[in-house]
């Protein structure tokens, strides 16, 4: 068996990469889809906001900011790696008292998040 030449390993690891890139940026935008309908339901129902409610919002906006954070930068999205970075550095902050003005703040990280994340989703398709 002969051993893979530089030029060969560096070929099989940025394929490996392209690959894991759109797998995330699929992930990702399949995710914004389901946050974005928690978003506008919450919207939606002014009248039946309470702490629990704005509480399973604020879990979720920051789980979604949590998550691309965490593998945005390894596959070379570096816009979307410091929005979410941001994202989850104010919601670490409220994640124990998402009140409605939070929770608005957070959603305008979360469109900032969408934007670049079909910018790069252009790049790609």
């Amino acid at each position: 068996m002969m051993a893979m030449s530089q030029e060969d390993k560096e070929r099989r690891m940025k394929t490996i990469l392209e690959k894991t890139r759109r797998l995330f940026l699929k992930d990702a935008y399949q995710r914004a889809a389901e946050l974005k309908e928690n978003i506008n339901s919450w919207e939606q129902n002014e009248l039946d906001r309470d702490s629990d409610t704005n509480g399973k919002l604020g879990d979720s906006l920051y789980r979604y900011a949590h998550t691309l954070k965490g593998v945005a930068l390894t596959v070379g999205c570096e816009g979307i790696h410091q929005l979410s970075e941001a994202a989850d550095s104010y919601s670490i902050q409220h994640l124990d008292a998402w009140t409605e003005e939070t929770l608005r703040t957070m959603i305008q990280f979360q469109e900032q998040l969408f934007i670049e994340l079909y910018r790069e989703m252009s790049k790609e398709y």
